[in-house]
């Protein structure tokens, strides 16, 4: 997993980078770090980090204008403000975030406000399918899935605003998601949330696409069908 730090003073950037590294020590994290805003909006608009370390001060940038604007693409990633102006205190609730430090940072707190942002994130991920190809990793909350589609070596990841490719199985994928989705078709994953009906052998979803059911799973999925209508009443 990584962690984007922007601070515009090297030798902060630096001590903020280092003190990452000592706090998470052995559990697979690595950082990325930034001096401007243009080279870390650079790198987002390609990748998804799982934690984001934000100066508000940035040389003319504004840290929380930029925060609303990254969580336009990267919705709900977790922020922590720092900035040497106890002034912004207020300021900092014009963008979501999970905690705000003032520098110099105090390691002790600076554990603390990392430790809750871990915490968020181990029930995010426990909710999002982790989505891997040549030009990013994209994580999809489960709620935004329609349906997966595999087609030879690919599997197409249909969600509410995108259709997201990647060389995976359907069967590992399904595998790491919850009994919302339902494995209907050797070729399909389907999110029953979005399913509008069952009629016959077939899906109707909310969006009209239909899905074929295979004959050798029609028992299984009308089981599931029903049991997730259950659940949802």
């Amino acid at each position: 997993m990584r962690c984007c730090i922007c601070d515009d003073d090297e030798t902060s950037l630096r001590t903020l980078e280092a003190m990452f590294i000592r706090v998470t020590d052995q559990d697979n994290w690595t950082t990325k770090i930034f001096s401007d805003a243009d080279s870390l909006m650079a790198y987002l608009y390609k990748q998804r980090p799982e934690m984001l370390i934000m100066d508000i001060d940035l040389n003319g940038a504004n840290g929380i204008e930029l925060v609303n604007k990254i969580h336009k693409s990267h919705p709900g990633l977790p922020v922590i403000f720092i900035s040497g102006y106890i002034s912004f205190y207020s300021a900092v609730y014009e963008a979501e975030h999970m905690y705000f430090l003032t520098k110099p940072v105090n390691e002790e707190i600076f554990v603390k406000a990392i430790e809750k942002v871990r915490k968020q994130i181990d029930g995010i991920l426990e909710k999002q399918l982790l989505v891997k190809n040549r030009d990013a990793i994209t994580y999809v909350r489960y709620e935004d899935i329609l349906y997966i589609e595999t087609s030879g070596r690919k599997v197409r990841v249909y969600t509410t605003d995108c259709v997201l490719e990647a060389y995976m199985s359907i069967e590992d994928l399904r595998a790491t998601l919850d009994s919302r989705f339902v494995h209907c078709h050797k070729s399909y994953l389907v999110n029953m949330d979005f399913v509008r009906t069952k009629y016959k052998n077939k899906f109707i979803l909310k969006n009209g696409f239909e899905i074929t059911i295979a004959h050798t799973r029609l028992a299984q999925t009308k089981a599931a069908y029903l049991a997730h209508l259950g659940e949802s009443l």
